[in-house]
């Protein structure tokens, strides 16, 4: 901080009054018994003598010019502090200035919100008379795990839960799916030690915060930075040693699982879809996933928990996109195969879709629904849940939704089988 010039007074015979100053100007002295002013500047080397007392000899006239020299001095130290505060505020660079500005105010977060880089899934099924439900999960800024959950017989969505558990690995991986045999509900995610985690949901049974789920008995350890791609009945999961890992229910309730044989990259999104309409033997869902090489893969789970290579899949991912999948009915398909959409991020931050009809994977039109997303937000999709005998996946697009980071709130965009439309953020409360 330079120091700011101000008035100095030194007592002198005859007494003299001398203002420095930060600019051009440099000094003003008045003097009693000479009667002048003297402005000075070291820029110009010039100075200006002005001397009233040449032609006014009066004590009147000698009265006058000493109060036009007052309120000249006056006027001056006037200009003096104001250029002096504003120079000298210039003048000390990096130093705090004399007032200091005020500091932009900032929103606060809430403590509910999606924390930083927090990863999302989605589950829903459909209820009696043509509604369906849906809860969307994600990990709050205290690495609590929360869910908000929609229901679109007119109530809409309901304020976030937490889901009652502790110790959960930040930033964990996590994947939801929809058991219409019993528990409508399971959640899976890492402990902070890294194994695999889940609370189960049963209305009307278990507190709405669910309970601890019968995986935490099987205790399988997973690579910290492991994604999960679930789809009832499998739950597919990154080993430390990069591997991909199956665990599956195919003879309820007993937990199988095993290595697929496959080497991923590491932290690799995945994503599971139901390849048939029908929850029925062999009950194929493909898996996608990232090589190695960061090219985006696919193989067909099955009840034989093995995965068929599916090949790769002509989509460029930008290296650090994440992507969600969800699968629709194929209209008058008598196979009961389904249509396929997968949501990545590009380059520039923005969503795009492709889509996968039978024969290959065909890029989808650009979507203003789709910007401005987070960069490298977590993306996942919603598909229906299905059962043998209870229900069939529907051709209808009403429950075709995905989520995804948007100034670090949950947004929704739901897809009508033609368009996007933004659906606005999830509301927490």
């Amino acid at each position: 901080m330079v120091d700011q010039p101000g008035l100095e007074v030194a007592p002198s015979t005859p007494p003299e009054a001398v203002l420095h100053f930060p600019s051009t100007l440099k000094s003003f002295t008045a003097r009693e018994d000479k009667y002048f002013v003297r402005i000075s500047s070291e820029e110009t080397n010039s100075t200006v003598l002005i001397n009233p007392t040449q032609t006014l000899r009066t004590r009147r006239s000698k009265k006058k010019i000493i109060l036009w020299v007052g309120i000249l001095f006056i006027v001056i130290v006037a200009v003096a502090a104001i250029l002096g505060g504003v120079l000298g505020s210039r003048r000390s660079g990096n130093s705090s200035p004399t007032l200091a500005s005020p500091s932009p105010t900032s929103t606060p977060v809430p403590p509910d919100s999606p924390r930083l880089n927090s990863r999302l899934t989605a589950s829903g099924w459909r209820i009696n008379g043509g509604f369906f439900k849906l809860r969307v999960f994600y990990q709050d800024q205290s690495d609590d795990l929360r869910f908000s959950e929609y229901n679109n017989d007119g109530r809409g969505w309901a304020r976030s839960q937490k889901v009652e558990r502790e110790g959960v690995l930040s930033i964990t991986g996590m994947g939801a799916t929809s058991i219409l045999y019993s528990d409508p509900m399971e959640f899976f995610f890492l402990s902070k030690s890294s194994f695999l985690s889940g609370s189960n949901f049963k209305e009307g049974t278990t507190p709405f915060g669910g309970v601890d789920d019968s995986i935490d008995s099987y205790p399988l350890s997973l690579h910290s930075k492991s994604r999960l791609g679930t789809y009832w009945p499998y739950i597919v999961m990154q080993k430390p040693d990069l591997s991909l890992h199956l665990v599956a229910v195919t003879a309820f309730p007993v937990w199988q699982n095993r290595s697929l044989g496959i080497s991923a990259l590491e932290g690799t999104a995945l994503a599971v879809v139901p390849q048939s309409t029908s929850y029925d033997n062999p009950n194929p869902a493909a898996l996608m996933y990232r090589r190695n090489d960061g090219l985006l893969s696919l193989c067909s789970l099955n009840f034989n928990l093995t995965c068929n290579d599916m090949g790769v899949a002509t989509i460029d991912l930008p290296q650090t996109s994440s992507f969600g999948a969800f699968a629709v009915a194929r209209k008058g398909d008598t196979k009961n195969a389904t249509d396929m959409y997968i949501l990545y991020q590009n380059a520039s931050n923005d969503l795009e879709y492709s889509h996968y009809f039978g024969g290959s994977w065909e890029p989808g039109q650009v979507a203003n629904a789709l910007k401005n997303a987070d960069p490298s937000t977590d993306i996942t999709c919603l598909t229906e849940g299905i059962w043998p005998g209870y229900a069939v996946m529907s051709s209808a697009y009403d429950m075709s939704r995905c989520y995804f980071l948007s100034n670090g709130r949950v947004r929704e965009v739901g897809f009508d089988g033609m368009t996007w439309t933004d659906m606005g953020e999830v509301p927490l409360e």
